[in-house]
C-alpha cells in the first residue's frame, strides 16, 4: 500500500471542489457562478432548476424541472394500455412535451426541452466517461428547488399531504437521505474528473444562537448540515452596506454559517468575482 505524504501548495487553485454559495435574492449568484471558470461561460454548465437563467445571455444551461423522469399513461383509443405483465403501461414524456416554452429569445413561445435530475446525472456520467464533457464547472441553481421536489416525492411515497405528517420524522429523514445521496454521488463523480460543483441556495433564518438570528442555506437543518459537510467552500453572498457591490464572505461567525478549507480564503471577505477569488489564492503569502 502506497502512503501519500501530503504537500499542499496553497497558491494553486484545486480542481474538483464542491462549493456552496448562499445569500439573499438579486445578489448576482447565478450570473457570477456561470462565469466561474478560466474559460468564462464556456467552461460552465448551469443546471437551472428555477429558470433563473432565462435572462443571462451566452450561458450554457440545462433546464431541470423534476427529480425523477416524468411519465404518462400509454393510451390507445382513449384506453390505458397494459404492458406485457398485464399492468398499466407508462412511457417517458419527451423533453419537448413536458409543458414548458421558451420565454424569450428567437424560440420564444416554442416548446422548450426540460429534464429531470436523473436524466442529467446519466448525461454527465456518459459525457465524462467518454471524455466529451467540455465544462470544468457544474452549477446547480438552486438546490432549494430540488429539495422541494424530493419532499413532494416522499409525501406521495408515504401517502401524506405535507412534510411532518409521517410518524417519528420518517418523511424528513427519507427526504434528507435521498437528496444528500444524489449530491454525494454527483460530487464524487465530478471530483474524480476534476470538475468543480457549485451549489446555490437562498439564505434563511436557521436558528436562534446566543439571542442572535443565525443564517444558513434555505434547506432543512439536517440536510443543510450534511451538504455543508461535503463542501470545501461555503460562501455567504451579500451586498455590502452602502454599496452595490456583492461580496463573498468566508469569515465565519455566530450569525452566519460559512467557511473555507483553503487557507488563503479562511476568515476572508472578498469581492464576489471569479478573478478576485483566483487572485486571493495565487497571491497568498502564508501566515
Amino acid at each position: 500500500m502506497k502512503i501519500i505524504k501530503n504537500q499542499v501548495d496553497w497558491n494553486v487553485v484545486p480542481n474538483g471542489m464542491t462549493m456552496l454559495f448562499f445569500g439573499t435574492p438579486k445578489t448576482g449568484k447565478t450570473t457570477t457562478a456561470c462565469n466561474w471558470s478560466d474559460k468564462g461561460t464556456e467552461g460552465v454548465l448551469l443546471i437551472d432548476t428555477d429558470q433563473g437563467g432565462d435572462f443571462i445571455d451566452g450561458i450554457n444551461r440545462i433546464v431541470c424541472t423534476s427529480f425523477n423522469v416524468p411519465e404518462r399513461p400509454v393510451m390507445k383509443d382513449q384506453k390505458h394500455m397494459l404492458d406485457k405483465r398485464g399492468m398499466p403501461a407508462y412511457e417517458i414524456i419527451p423533453p419537448e412535451e413536458r409543458g414548458y416554452v421558451f420565454t424569450s429569445g428567437p424560440n420564444k413561445g416554442q416548446p422548450m426541452p426540460v429534464y429531470s435530475i436523473a436524466e442529467i446525472i446519466n448525461y454527465l456520467q456518459d459525457e465524462i466517461s467518454s471524455n466529451r464533457l467540455p465544462y470544468d464547472t457544474i452549477v446547480i441553481d438552486t438546490i432549494d428547488e430540488m429539495v422541494d421536489w424530493v419532499d413532494a416525492e416522499v409525501c406521495e411515497e408515504l401517502g401524506t399531504n405535507a412534510m411532518g405528517e409521517a410518524e417519528f420524522g420518517k418523511d424528513w429523514a427519507l427526504s434528507r437521505n435521498k437528496t444528500a445521496n444524489v449530491i454525494s454521488m454527483l460530487k464524487n463523480m465530478l471530483k474524480k474528473a476534476g470538475i468543480n460543483l457549485i451549489l446555490i441556495s437562498h439564505a434563511k433564518t436557521a436558528v436562534m444562537l446566543k439571542n442572535k438570528i443565525q443564517l444558513g442555506p434555505d434547506m432543512p437543518k439536517g440536510l443543510a448540515k450534511k451538504i455543508m459537510g461535503m463542501c470545501e467552500l461555503i460562501a455567504y453572498i451579500y451586498i455590502k452596506e452602502g454599496t452595490t457591490e456583492a461580496v463573498m464572505s468566508f469569515a465565519g461567525y455566530d450569525e452566519v454559517l460559512m467557511g473555507s478549507r483553503l487557507k488563503p480564503l479562511a476568515h476572508q471577505e472578498i469581492k464576489f468575482d471569479y478573478k478576485e477569488f483566483i487572485n486571493k489564492i495565487t497571491s497568498y503569502k502564508g501566515d
